[in-house]
């Protein structure tokens, strides 16, 4: 999980250095996901949805904007991801044990 804060250009521009880190030292098939978090400070916001969706798109990656104040949208994220771990890294074991 990448998360930034939808109200923190800063914390939006971080989100280049963690994939780069993810890329250099991770498996290029680890299942991502990228989190725009604090949707619930609609006046606040400095992120526009489109831009995480180029980033996310750009990544191969889904893009989830949250409040984990509202509890908007965060069992999505972690049921999405939950499957995305199972289908890549567990299922085919899982099979061939069988």
């Amino acid at each position: 999980m990448i998360a930034f804060d939808l109200v923190n250009e800063h914390s939006f521009k971080g989100v280049k250095q963690w994939l780069d880190s993810i890329y250099k030292h991770c498996d290029l098939n680890i299942p991502k996901v990228l989190i725009g978090n604090k949707c619930d400070l609609v006046d606040g916001r400095v992120v526009s949805e489109g831009e995480g969706r180029k980033i996310a798109e750009e990544n191969s990656m889904q893009y989830y904007e949250t409040s984990a104040k509202e509890n908007y949208n965060v069992e999505n994220v972690v049921n999405y991801l939950m499957n995305e771990v199972y289908e890549k890294k567990f299922k085919e074991k899982l099979e061939n044990a069988r």
